[in-house]
């Protein structure tokens, strides 16, 4: 499996259960968003672009964090809508 290679790349042993247990809920929620982890004081939401379950890149939207507090879940669902939209355009 590939994603198994790139954690023992990547990271030691001990923290393969957690990262893939994070990954797992990605997959199940069919997204992944962040605050501040790499730029202080910005949200995001990133989604996947898939054609017949190929990953072909992902779909990302940045924001203020202090912005994107309140309106976060019609802004997750928003970028989730385009995503939809540019995987049926790309197939």
């Amino acid at each position: 499996k590939q994603s198994q290679e790139t954690l023992n790349i990547l990271l030691p042993q001990s923290e393969h259960v957690a990262l893939e247990e994070k990954l797992e809920a990605v997959r199940q929620q069919g997204y992944a968003q962040s605050d501040s982890v790499i730029d202080a004081g910005v949200w995001g939401v990133s989604v996947p672009l898939l054609v017949a379950r190929k990953l072909l890149g992902t779909l990302t939207l940045m924001a203020p964090s202090l912005r994107a507090q309140e309106p976060q879940m019609v802004l997750i669902e928003q970028t989730r809508r385009s995503a939809r939209s540019i995987s049926k355009n790309l197939a």
